[in-house]
C-alpha cells in the first residue's frame, strides 16, 4: 500500500504498533527517495482515548489530509464452543471500534478528501468458525456505507473487499486445501496486497463521483 502511494506522489504518515522498526524501515526507504515524504506515526489502536492525540500529532507534519486508509485488522477463528469474551472485544475493538474513531478524529481535517475502509469479502457470506471476525467486517461494512451519508458532500467513505490475497506463511495449507480455494476463484488464482493498493489509489485519486461503495478484490470469488 505505502509503496503504490509514494510512488503515485504521495507523502505518507505510516501507523504501526509494534513494528516500529520495520515501519521506520520502510519511512527510510520512501526517504531515500523523495526527502521528507513519510513519516512514522505510532498508536495501540486499542487505546481510543488517545485518537485525538494521535490527530494533533499528524497534523504536525501536514495541516490538511487527503486519505486515511484504515488498512489494520485482526484474523483469526472463534469457534463458539471455545471463544472468550476477550477475543471477541479484540476483533471488535480493531476492525470495527477503531476505524469508526479513527475516522472520528480526522474526519474534520478530510474535507475534500477521501477514507477507504479495508474490508473482506467474509463481510457479506459466512466463514465456518469466523463469526466474530466475519461480524466485526459487516459492521465495518455498514460503517462506510452510513458514513457516505453522513460526510457528503465533503469527504467520500469507500471499502475494499479482499478475497484470498495470500498463502499462509506457515504451511498450514495443503496441496488440497489450496486448489479448493483455487476452485472457487473464477479467476483461477489468489491475489497480491498490490491488487488492494491500486484500488485503494483508485478510490483516492480517480472516483471523484464514487463514495458509498465497497470494491471486491477477489477474482471473482464473491460472485
Amino acid at each position: 500500500m505505502a509503496e503504490v502511494f509514494h510512488a503515485s506522489g504521495h507523502n505518507l504518515l505510516l501507523h504501526c504498533n509494534q513494528s516500529i522498526s520495520e515501519t521506520q524501515k520502510l519511512a527510510d526507504e520512501l526517504n531515500s527517495r523523495r526527502d521528507g515524504s513519510a513519516h512514522v506515526v505510532v498508536l495501540d489502536l486499542a487505546c481510543i482515548d488517545q485518537f485525538e492525540r494521535f490527530s494533533s500529532q499528524c497534523l504536525q507534519y501536514s495541516d490538511s489530509l487527503e486519505a486515511l486508509i484504515n488498512n489494520a485488522s485482526v484474523f483469526y477463528p472463534t469457534p463458539l464452543p471455545a471463544v472468550t469474551p476477550a477475543q471477541f472485544n479484540n476483533l471488535i475493538d480493531i476492525n470495527l471500534r477503531a476505524p469508526y474513531f479513527l475516522i472520528k478524529a480526522f474526519s474534520q481535517h478530510l474535507r475534500g478528501g477521501s477514507i477507504v475502509n479495508i474490508i473482506d469479502i467474509y463481510a457479506e457470506k459466512p466463514l465456518m468458525n469466523f463469526s466474530a471476525y466475519s461480524a466485526s467486517k459487516a459492521g465495518l461494512l455498514m460503517l462506510t456505507r452510513s458514513l457516505a451519508v453522513e460526510l457528503a458532500p465533503h469527504t467520500r467513505v469507500n471499502g475494499i473487499a479482499p478475497g484470498a490475497i495470500l498463502w499462509p506463511d506457515d504451511k498450514t495449507m495443503d496441496s488440497k486445501a489450496i486448489e479448493q480455494v483455487l476452485d472457487a476463484i473464477p479467476s483461477g488464482k489468489i491475489g497480491h496486497p498490490k491488487d488492494i493498493a491500486q484500488a485503494a489509489l483508485f478510490l483516492v485519486d480517480h472516483a471523484q463521483a464514487i463514495t458509498g461503495q465497497i470494491i471486491p478484490v477477489d477474482g471473482g470469488s464473491s460472485i
